[in-house]
């Protein structure tokens, strides 16, 4: 958990609010020099490309407005949440948990044209 913005304290207390939704948090400073006061919007999820379709999605869950980043160069299974700027605070509990029931919702997949082959 980074905090990229010049709000102080802002990343414990979403850390806090993460923890208490089930989520396992890491580390709780201020994001590097790369980041430091210059992410706009609500945030980033940084992951490795692994991340793509696990653990970024199910993070979005909780800031769905936070810009979704993999690199290749990250190992392991560490996601980073980069506070920004237009961060006013994570999803309501339920809204979010809506939206995670939705990632594990099997989705209809389309099976051919219908038409029957021999």
């Amino acid at each position: 958990m980074l905090n990229a913005t010049t709000r102080s304290g802002l990343a414990q207390k979403t850390a806090d609010e993460l923890k208490k939704r089930g989520f396992r948090v890491g580390d709780v400073t201020n994001a590097p020099k790369e980041y430091d006061k210059k992410v706009d919007g609500a945030g980033i999820l940084l992951g490795p490309a692994a991340a793509g379709r696990t653990a970024l999605p199910v993070l979005g869950t909780q800031l769905p407005g936070a810009e979704r980043r993999t690199d290749d160069a990250r190992k392991g299974g560490t996601v980073d949440l980069i506070i920004g700027n237009g961060f006013k605070g994570l999803a309501p509990a339920a809204d979010a948990d809506r939206a995670l029931a939705a990632l594990t919702a099997p989705k209809p997949t389309a099976t051919g044209t219908g038409k029957k082959t021999c």
